[in-house]
């Protein structure tokens, strides 16, 4: 056996052992949540939107037409919370961007890059609450136009704007809304 054999074969076992630790118990954490938030969001969207989240990428998902998908998530419960802590009261970051990478150049232009933002809150605290779980998940939809101009947005005026959607429902949702902002060029 040669030396590639053997490397490649740790490689394997090294992903494994590590996909292991970090996904194979309950799922709590700050850190891993935003991970399983968009793999949860990516198969329930399908095929037709393309998974391009990257560092410092514009956006998450983009559908084959060119409408582009913001994921944005928050926990009730977080992991270093004691079972007598109240649920955190979730925000989500709504700021528009100073600019965008395209390949390694740098785009100057302030705006939101999306044109759907996804917003997806897990609200158990209880001893059940699994991040891993995606219906323990609710989801909610809007078209980046109807999003104030404002760095940040509660969840609770989330709530106002749009009603709360299932992960078996997510898909129909997500592709509704990105019908009806989609821009069609002129």
């Amino acid at each position: 056996m040669d030396g590639k054999a053997n490397s490649d074969d740790g490689a394997r076992l090294i992903q494994q052992a590590a996909c292991e630790i970090a996904f194979g118990q309950p799922i709590l954490m700050n850190t891993l949540r935003a991970v399983v938030a968009e793999a949860i969001v990516a198969h329930a969207l399908g095929n037709h939107w393309r998974h391009c989240s990257a560092d410092y990428h514009a956006y998450d998902f983009e559908r084959c037409d060119g409408v582009a998908l913001e994921l944005k998530q928050s926990a009730a419960r977080q992991s270093w919370a004691t079972g007598s802590d109240q649920p955190t009261k979730s925000t989500f970051d709504i700021a528009e961007r100073t600019g965008r990478f395209v390949g390694r150049d740098w785009i100057v232009q302030r705006r939101r890059w999306a044109d759907v933002y996804v917003f997806a809150h897990h609200p158990r605290t209880d001893d059940n609450a699994d991040h891993r779980r995606p219906e323990q998940w609710n989801f909610y939809v809007l078209p980046a136009r109807d999003l104030p101009t404002q760095a940040s947005i509660s969840l609770s005026r989330i709530n106002k704007m749009t009603g709360s959607t299932t992960f078996a429902q997510l898909a129909s949702v997500v592709d509704h809304v990105a019908d009806i902002t989609r821009v069609v060029p002129q």
